[in-house]
């Protein structure tokens, strides 16, 4: 059986970096959403890890995982990233919170995938990411991830 790894991927200020568009986080305004203020960086060592594994036979699935205020931002940012970079994203998923991503993460683990080898959450949140290590899981910032971040098997 092909052994899997998945990476979810936050939205705001991870894929997105707001700071670069906003004076403040919100209300964001879906007029801004450009593709210049995607992280290239963060999106093609994604690519890279994917394509790496492959090589290795590990199907490896990037998962959006967003805590979007509305259904329709989070539809907003679904297109601006397919629409910018194809087949990057694999799975969507919207959290209630920042309080309830860990646990969409373990649903999706615990239900929907077999030998699932290693699962990496990158999001900013420093919050996220010691209740994402608190379960088991690898969880990095986008800066980590961006310079020193490698996935090892």
């Amino acid at each position: 059986m092909q052994k899997v790894a998945i990476i979810y991927v936050d939205f705001d200020n991870t894929l997105y970096c707001h700071d670069k568009v906003l004076t403040s986080r919100f209300p964001v305004d879906l007029d801004k959403l450009t593709p210049k203020y995607l992280d290239k960086d963060l999106i093609n060592k994604l690519y890279k890890i994917k394509e790496n594994n492959a090589k290795r036979n590990i199907k490896t699935y990037i998962a959006l995982l967003s805590t979007s205020a509305t259904d329709r931002l989070f539809r907003e940012q679904i297109d601006l990233i397919n629409q910018n970079y194809e087949n990057l994203l694999d799975l969507y998923f919207h959290a209630d919170n920042q309080n309830y991503k860990i646990a969409k993460m373990l649903e999706f683990n615990n239900r929907a995938i077999d030998n699932i080898i290693n699962t990496l959450l990158i999001d900013d949140s420093l919050y996220v990411i010691d209740m994402a290590r608190d379960a088991g899981y690898d969880a990095v910032t986008p800066g980590y991830f961006n310079k020193q971040y490698k996935i090892l098997y």
